[in-house]
């Protein structure tokens, strides 16, 4: 008896770079919304702890190290949602900015929105 073959298409292929290298978003997760939220909401605390007296207190050397500790902890958290090596796919072999950060989740934005209109 031959196999039946049965197929769910659970996520959306996102073309990140001139190689052609893809993403994976799973808009049909039921989480992968609130999870993409999350990020964006981590990345505005973090913007306000770098605009925050604590931070302007710290030395120059310091105040890298913290940006880049937290940058890292936000591009973790975008490995988990899109898969792992997402960050490199996307940014390459570099600690990106926040302006690259923000950038990248504006333009995500935007795709899901159309994607889910009710996002």
């Amino acid at each position: 008896m031959e196999n039946k073959k049965l197929r769910v298409n659970t996520g959306v292929k996102i073309e990140v770079n001139d190689s052609g290298d893809v993403i994976v978003a799973r808009l049909d997760d039921n989480q992968f919304i609130s999870k993409f939220y999350d990020i964006v909401d981590t990345m505005e605390k973090v913007s306000n702890y770098m605009n925050s007296e604590e931070m302007k207190a710290k030395d120059g050397r310091a105040q890298l190290e913290a940006v880049n500790e937290k940058t890292k902890e936000i591009m973790a958290n975008i490995d988990s949602l899109f898969g792992v090596g997402s960050c490199e796919k996307v940014f390459g072999d570099i600690i990106p900015s926040g302006y690259a950060l923000a950038d990248f989740f504006d333009q995500l934005h935007a795709l899901i929105s159309f994607l889910l209109p009710l996002v």
